[in-house]
């Protein structure tokens, strides 16, 4: 399935050609949902569904790759990782990095 992203005025919205089904992204939590659907695609659509995600992304919104890495640090480690390479983001504090309870408190203070 392959799928148009575009930005509506109340959020995103992505028609697949296939079927023309409108998937409609307005809250932080249709976002991770989104994001972990693509993850789950098998490849290589997943990476072409990704990239085509972030290019409508970042073409409408300056802090796409902030506000997706930021997203991947609410998430456990691996699945950190995991989308933070299918979507070529990092979090916009910790970076890569996956920090101990402690250096996130602490980096947390600091902002």
């Amino acid at each position: 399935m392959s799928i148009v992203w575009e930005w509506r005025w109340n959020g995103w919205m992505a028609t697949t050609k296939e079927e023309s089904e409108m998937i409609e992204i307005t809250t932080l939590g249709e976002m991770m949902d989104e994001m972990c659907r693509i993850d789950a695609l098998p490849e290589p659509e997943r990476k072409q569904e990704a990239m085509a995600f972030m290019t409508a992304y970042r073409a409408e919104n300056q802090y796409a790759d902030a506000n997706i890495g930021y997203l991947t640090g609410y998430t456990d480690t691996q699945r950190m990782a995991r989308l933070q390479e299918l979507f070529e983001v990092s979090h916009p504090i910790f970076g890569s990095a996956i920090p101990t309870p402690q250096e996130a408190f602490e980096k947390g203070m600091a902002s």
